[in-house]
């Protein structure tokens, strides 16, 4: 050895105090760049050189610069991200519909409305020839009917907002992921030669808890240190430089609005080959996940339950109302537009391979009320279980009706309820249960398994709820009495004035004022929830975050010091070179 080794060993401490010099400003400039994972140079003793006195050393040189992340802290942020993402979507809107019940609770909202139609029948019944109170009955159905369209016409704009919003979700999705598959793709390369591509590395973190907030994903690093991201639970989104998308779909079976109806959509994967997965119901976490779920489960139930308070208001006064006499003797009349049965079939309902007509269809004119009196206002499905038999299943209960509640083609009830599947014999069958009549024949050739009905009575009830045009335009027809020809007879109004106290709103066992009340206390106690467990998933995330910053996070203190040290390492390796530099000098002068 001699002073060119002595001098190698200056300029190699020089290097490796230059480049710890430069991680740690570049670590100041990143501090406050949101998921930075500080960098520190990992200095190694380079190999000692065997002498006859033994081993000499040869100086330093970098091993790594290593990042200092905690997997297991960015593996949680993700997961409470995806939760938070989902909570935040749910909360913000249940107060924006939360708005508009609280208006409904309010003296000009449909609670107050439907207690001044009742006190309008009682002024009636005071009053059964008077004009202004016949009047009077019909201006305050108007202004309950105004309330009732108003209030699901707004639930279902909501519900179209949240489609768009989860449009807009899945297009930041799909830029994250192609984003997330071209990091994977310089990562690998980077690391081509054993180094970490710290940087690279900390930019597809943030890209991944951008994509958990957006829709739940859970991912495994590979060996070549790539991410294969998962969504849905487990159809894989990114794999290698390879990223595939989301796309959203109409739902013919889930339409809402009139003008123009609006198909909300489904939320699919869609490979590069362009095959398609269905993951509606598969994603629960994220902006998506909770907008899914707002959409289909949280305003879908509130706006049934409205129209579930219509129905039975329409179908209560209807059939009081047809059973008194007006002033002109006319009986037999409905107050409101009597309800309309809706018998719907899957889109995915089987369908004939060469005429592609559907091989089972309902018969809309032979399909209808039969009885009001025993109408319990559930939706039903009707479910094929093979080419010839079915099942009837009360879709509010999930129960299937059984041979004692069902007449199938006219035959009388049975009396054994353990049979729930019914035969379909010839191309026609109508099956008569709980006030309603469903008639279905095979059209394009025999129905197949899995091939379904869902029928309603109270489906689009608050939005089509509209006065009887004969009662609208002439008051006489107003049924106050409960016999004809007898002036002040009031009975038939007495009747309808009692309804408001009567408990008939559907199996809810309330009456039609206090169903309402519970609606907007149980929406009211929903958003309560959910700002609540927002408010806490928002406080384990940033303490999550703020422990990350303990451990990996940039301290200002602590790298002002480390300039300190490494600015007087390589002051004392310059000067090292610099005595050794003058020895060779004063070598060369003897020489």
């Amino acid at each position: 050895m001699g002073l060119g080794s002595l001098l190698n060993i200056g300029k190699q401490s020089v290097l490796v105090n230059q480049a710890a010099l430069q991680t740690i400003g570049h670590n100041i400039a990143n501090a406050g760049v949101d998921g930075y994972s500080r960098q520190e140079v990992i200095p190694q003793n380079n190999p000692a050189l065997e002498t006859n006195y033994g081993f000499l050393g040869t100086g330093v040189r970098v091993d790594t610069v290593r990042q200092l992340s905690d997997r297991f802290l960015n593996t949680q942020i993700t997961k409470f991200k995806s939760e938070l993402g989902a909570l935040r979507s749910q909360s913000e809107g249940a107060v924006l519909a939360e708005a508009f019940l609280n208006e409904a609770g309010t003296e000009a909202g449909i609670n107050a409305s439907i207690n001044k139609f009742f006190l309008s029948a009682e002024d009636l019944a005071t009053a059964p020839e008077g004009v202004a109170e016949r009047n009077g009955l019909i201006n305050s159905a108007e202004i309950l009917i105004e309330k009732f369209n108003s209030l699901s016409v707004a639930i279902e704009d909501i519900m179209i907002t949240a489609d768009n919003d989860i449009l807009r979700a899945i297009t930041e999705v799909n830029q994250l992921v192609t984003k997330m598959g071209e990091l994977n793709t310089r990562i690998t390369v980077s690391e081509t030669n054993g180094n970490t591509a710290n940087d690279l590395r900390d930019e597809r973190q943030r890209t991944l808890e951008n994509l958990s907030e957006l829709t739940d994903t859970s991912f495994i690093e590979e060996k070549d240190g790539a991410l294969l991201v998962f969504v849905g639970r487990s159809v894989p989104f990114v794999s290698k430089g390879v990223s595939n998308k989301l796309v959203g779909v109409n739902n013919p079976d889930n339409v809402v609005g009139n003008s123009p109806p609006v198909a909300l959509k489904l939320v699919k994967f869609e490979d590069k080959a362009g095959n398609q997965t269905d993951l509606t119901t598969r994603i629960t976490g994220g902006e998506i996940g909770g907008l899914i779920k707002f959409r289909d489960t949280t305003l879908r139930e509130l706006l049934d339950n409205v129209n579930n308070i219509a129905a039975t208001l329409v179908n209560e006064v209807n059939i009081i109302h047809r059973s008194g006499f007006g002033l002109d003797g006319s009986t037999d009349l409905d107050f409101f537009q009597p309800l309309k049965i809706s018998v719907s079939a899957s889109s995915s309902n089987s369908k004939d391979a060469t005429t592609s007509n559907k091989n089972v269809q309902a018969i809309l004119s032979d399909s209808r009320i039969i009885d009001p009196t025993t109408l319990t206002m559930a939706d039903y499905k009707i479910d094929f279980t093979s080419a010839t038999t079915f099942t009837l299943t009360d879709v509010d209960t999930n129960q299937k009706l059984d041979t004692t509640k069902v007449s199938i083609n006219g035959a009388p009830l049975g009396t054994d309820s353990s049979i729930t599947e019914f035969a379909m014999s010839g191309s026609t069958v109508t099956a008569e249960f709980e006030g309603l009549r469903v008639a279905v024949q095979k059209f394009g050739g025999n129905p197949e398994k899995g091939d379904s009905f869902d029928i309603s009575i109270r489906k689009g009830a608050a939005k089509a709820l509209a006065l009887n045009q004969l009662i609208a335009t002439d008051t006489n027809k107003v049924a106050a009495a409960d016999a004809p020809n007898i002036p002040g007879d009031n009975g038939n109004a007495l009747a309808l004035a009692n309804l408001r106290g009567k408990t008939v709103a559907s199996r809810d066992s309330a009456s039609i004022g206090g169903f309402m009340n519970v609606i907007i206390s149980n929406f009211g106690t929903l958003s309560a929830d959910l700002a609540s467990r927002y408010e806490l998933s928002e406080q384990v995330t940033d303490s999550l975050k703020a422990t990350r910053e303990e451990v990996a996070g940039v301290s200002i203190d602590e790298e002002m010091a480390n300039i300190l040290l490494f600015q007087q390492n390589f002051n004392a390796s310059s000067h090292l070179m610099s005595i050794v530099s003058e020895l060779m000098k004063s070598i060369l002068d003897i020489l």
